[in-house]
């Protein structure tokens, strides 16, 4: 079933909902550009917002209609052979997208228009070959308005995958300029609050605050771009020496393995499609944040070189875990994890760490627990997966 809407106009938004019930879990909803017109268009959405009795689950697309659209195509379909079946389709087109807040709660973002142009583009090539890489975060000038406040700002793109710069909402990194801050904050990313499930990452970063462990800031706020209204993001502290002063920690390092080759791999496959398998995380070395700062200070170089040389022994397997890390919090690391699902948190590239300098320990750090569409399956080994890096996980739960 199609239902067409012709004569749309840019900047309007629809929402869109339908109730769906599978066996399989199996079944989408689609926003579709329709026909041949200037602009492509194609969002869809197969994670339920909620189940009610009997199995069924409401999906909800919403959308911003872009320059160069005017019909678009809304309908369901099931790529299973498993039956689903759907009911109760609603649509409602807005003028522009619906506001429930108040105007001083909005963060207020304004760029040059040359810079806007600038994003845009970055945008634009980005979409094409299917991976936000590295030449295309690049900052630029800009300011925001938020609590009565001017404050001077960088800004660039944020993300991986291009599910971050889907339709108008895009994410964002931000850095505050000195002297100044956004809720205590200094550096940080505000995202659709989709990339990264809605609410069950908020959720996730209260259960590992309750039981003391280090997580990112993470809330939510309305924001706006040169005065267009983009809604509700959610908003997430980066890693500053900020996080763990804030949680009862000393300052020092935060690292993680650099994952530049991995995506490297994933663009050359976007391109050509082709799978060759190059060595990445053998050669991904161990980096901290704020890098230019840690490497200034003596105190921090110091400990981030012995940080370094633990985080090497645990990629390398050469170190008995108890010496690296703490037992108990890596226990209730991984116990949050897998209760609320939140295996996307411990791939190898997602793992952040903190070296406390009192305890002479790696903390990790609870931070980006989901994709837009979270697992359906845990996070395991088999016999077929021999991939290194999974044993990563494999010695922290040994």
């Amino acid at each position: 079933l199609v239902h067409e809407i012709q004569g749309v106009k840019p900047g309007q938004y629809v929402e869109v909902s339908v109730f769906r019930k599978s066996q399989s879990n199996k079944g989408v909803l689609v926003i579709s550009s329709s026909g041949n017109q200037p602009t492509d268009m194609y969002l869809k959405e197969d994670i339920p917002l909620y189940y009610e009795e009997g199995g069924w689950g409401k999906l909800v697309l919403n959308a911003t209609i872009p320059k160069g659209i005017t019909t678009i195509s809304l309908y369901c379909y099931n790529p299973n052979e498993t039956p689903a079946y759907f009911d109760n389709i609603t649509v409602t087109l807005h003028d522009s997208r619906p506001i429930h807040y108040t105007d001083e709660q909005v963060l207020k973002i304004k760029l040059a228009d040359s810079n806007m142009v600038r994003l845009g583009t970055l945008r634009d090539s980005a979409m094409k070959q299917g991976i936000i890489s590295r030449g295309m975060k690049k900052y630029t000038l800009a300011t925001a308005l938020y609590k009565g406040d001017t404050i001077p700002i960088k800004i660039r793109l944020k993300g991986d995958w291009t599910d971050h710069l889907e339709n108008d909402k895009w994410s964002f990194r931000i850095n505050v300029a000195p002297g100044y801050s956004i809720n205590g904050l200094r550096s940080f990313s505000i995202q659709n609050p989709r990339t990264r499930s809605y609410l069950k990452e908020w959720i996730m970063h209260q259960l590992f605050k309750k039981e003391g462990l280090l997580t990112t800031y993470y809330d939510f706020l309305p924001v706006s771009l040169n005065g267009k209204n983009l809604g509700i993001y959610a908003l997430e502290e980066h890693f500053d020496k900020q996080l763990v002063e804030s949680q009862k920690r000393r300052e020092g390092p935060i690292l993680k393995f650099d994952e530049e080759g991995f995506w490297e791999q994933n663009l050359f496959y976007q391109e050509t499609g082709s799978s060759v398998k190059v060595p990445f995380y053998e050669a991904a070395v161990v980096t901290p944040f704020k890098k230019n700062r840690t490497m200034r200070s003596a105190g921090l170089k110091s400990q981030y070189l012995i940080a370094q040389g633990m985080m090497q022994q645990y990629k390398e397997g050469k170190a008995e875990m108890h010496q690296l890390f703490n037992p108990k919090q890596i226990a209730l690391y991984l116990a949050i994890c897998d209760l609320g699902k939140g295996w996307h948190g411990l791939r190898w590239h997602n793992q952040r760490f903190y070296y406390n300098p009192i305890t002479a320990e790696l903390e990790p750090i609870g931070f980006d627990l989901y994709g837009p569409s979270p697992d359906r399956s845990p996070f395991r080994l088999s016999p077929r997966r021999v991939n290194h890096q999974d044993y990563l996980f494999c010695q922290l739960l040994n």
